[in-house]
């Protein structure tokens, strides 16, 4: 009997060791970001243990991932139904209520299920951190709050709280504030490779590749089969380098789950390698094949293949096709960008290209990509002659920009100018005169908007800045050599027209022939006013009578 009893009790620990097994296989493959191996291991734990509050939870997380919120909602409802208290479904409840906007109810969850652990369980504590760092609707400071607070709890060594506390300061754009989180994380286990993913994360934001690059490349040296760092580096090169772009590929498939999102990238890969007959072959054979159930990507991928062919027709088909299957998140700011690029190539759909060109730079949420994308625009129509419409790009793109350069002032001045927008361009330059007062090109060009502007020559607007202009340019007569002459040429008339001082214009000419002795006008006009000058003057008949 003792021998039965002892059998049963090593058959039960062995059935409990197979089952933390599955849990922990779960969350590796989680790690991993391979949420269909994960969903299946959770799944398997779920079936064989129904009340493993661990198990629903990381279940729940995982159809998050795979895009099925109700799913995962309906996990945690059971999960509650059957135990309320339960500390990590509380959370899990609490996460989904943030995506559904139910910040106030997330956060009694969070706050029963902390206070029924005492603020001492490091899962629950690192759980409530993940789901405000992760949700839009979550709060990035409490996040903060309680992921710091989890390392302090007697025997915490769990790298993955440093992540979500590092996804916490991100959220609120303290990058040095995340690094500094994901450096701990691979302190507190240096084979961590999520900890250099982040970190590439966060510089590549920044766009600074050569930060970025190295930490996704020390992510898979630390964890060969850690398939994030291979897909980063793969969508890296993709516009680089095709054949490491393919190397990096094969790789991110040999470490992750076979998707239809892979098989995506395969097809993708073409259009990487200048093969847009090829991609796109392949991309209407996936359609054709699956249907409405094939990814809206595809269709993407058609309408840029045709774009780099140049046609325009089937092209802007595609992509208007595209935006109208593919669900909002996977709308990309370049999608409204193509598809108005290639409306401006028609001449009857411009009010079309321009609205779906503010709707790209509207959804940008980085203000260098939404400078970058009204910089390229404004160079487009301006190449086409809508100058109006190029000069309204220009002015967004310095709206846009955090940190603008005199080069950036004078280019966005000078576009209005073109524009014929003066009163535009007279604020840029009138900004560029009072920050760089001892520079030219202020000064210069406020003084040609107003002569532009003076259309009979005598309301003597340019005069201040001409005179400021010729003060400072002066000092280097050979690289304003064109630009005196101009300076030169209206202070000359002014003096001779308005102010009837002709001695003062010759001077003006003999300047301008002091920088251009052959220049005809000068000379003319000089001759003329000399002659004025010299004539004898005519006296007055006296009055008969007199």
């Amino acid at each position: 009997m003792r021998a039965r009893a002892s059998f049963l009790v090593m058959a039960l620990l062995a059935s409990q060791a197979l089952l933390a097994q599955t849990v922990e296989q779960g969350k590796k493959f989680f790690y991993y970001e391979r949420f269909r191996s994960a969903k299946e291991a959770f799944e398997k734990a779920l079936a064989d243990k129904p009340g493993n509050q661990e198990a629903a939870y990381w279940l729940g997380q995982t159809l998050i991932e795979l895009k099925d919120v109700n799913g995962a909602k309906e996990v945690y409802r059971k999960g509650l139904e059957a135990n309320g208290s339960a500390p990590l479904l509380l959370v899990g409840m609490g996460h989904i209520e943030l995506l559904e906007n139910k910040a106030a109810d997330a956060r009694q969850r969070f706050d029963l299920a902390i206070n029924a652990t005492k603020s001492k369980n490091i899962d629950v504590l690192s759980a409530v951190g993940k789901a405000n760092a992760e949700a839009p609707a979550g709060d990035a400071a409490y996040a903060i709050e309680k992921l710091n607070l989890a390392t302090t709890v007697k025997g915490f060594k769990d790298p993955e709280v440093f992540i979500n506390l590092g996804n916490a300061h991100r959220k609120i754009a303290d990058g040095g504030g995340a690094v500094t989180a994901y450096s701990r994380a691979f302190t507190t286990d240096p084979k961590y490779a999520a900890a250099k993913y982040y970190t590439g994360k966060v510089y590549q934001s920044q766009k600074n590749r050569e930060i970025y690059l190295p930490a996704f490349e020390e992510s898979i040296q630390v964890d060969p089969a850690f398939a994030p760092g291979y897909r980063e580096l793969y969508f890296d090169y993709y516009n680089r380098d095709v054949n490491k772009a393919i190397e990096y590929l094969d790789k991110y498939a040999a470490n992750t789950d076979q998707t239809p999102e892979l098989e995506y990238e395969r097809t993708s890969v073409f259009f990487a390698a200048r093969k847009y007959q090829e991609a796109i072959d392949k991309a209407k054979a996936t359609l054709a094949a699956q249907g409405a159930a094939a990814n809206p990507k595809y269709h993407r991928l058609i309408a840029y293949s045709y774009d780099a062919l140049g046609d325009s027709v089937q092209a802007l088909a595609k992509i208007q096709e595209f935006l109208k299957v593919a669900p909002a998140d996977m709308v990309l700011p370049g999608d409204y960008e193509l598809q108005g690029n290639l409306l401006l190539r028609f001449p009857d759909r411009i009010t079309e290209a321009m609205a779906s060109l503010d709707k790209a730079v509207e959804m940008d949420t980085s203000f260098a990509t939404k400078q970058e994308t009204a910089d390229k625009l404004a160079t487009l129509l301006d190449k086409k002659g809508m100058l109006k419409e190029a000069a309204a790009w220009k002015g967004k793109a310095y709206r846009f920009n955090r940190n603008p350069t005199k080069q950036d002032l004078f280019y966005t001045g000078y576009a209005f100018v073109k524009a014929q927008e003066y009163d535009s361009a007279r604020v840029m330059f009138g900004s560029y005169a009072t920050q760089y007062p001892e520079e030219t090109y202020g000064h210069y060009w406020l003084g040609r908007i107003e002569l532009i502007q003076d259309t009979t020559g005598e309301n003597g607007k340019p005069l201040p800045h001409f005179t400021k202009f010729i003060e400072v340019a002066e000092k280097d007569v050979a690289n304003n050599k064109n630009t005196l002459i101009t300076a030169y040429g209206y202070m000359a008339a002014y003096n001779a027209n308005v102010l009837k001082d002709k001695e003062a214009a010759i001077g003006y000419f003999d300047k301008i022939l002091g920088v251009d002795p052959n220049n005809a006008d000068a000379k003319r006009l000089k001759e003329v006013l000399q002659k004025q000058l010299s004539a004898p003057k005519t006296q007055t008949k006296p009055a008969a009578g007199k």
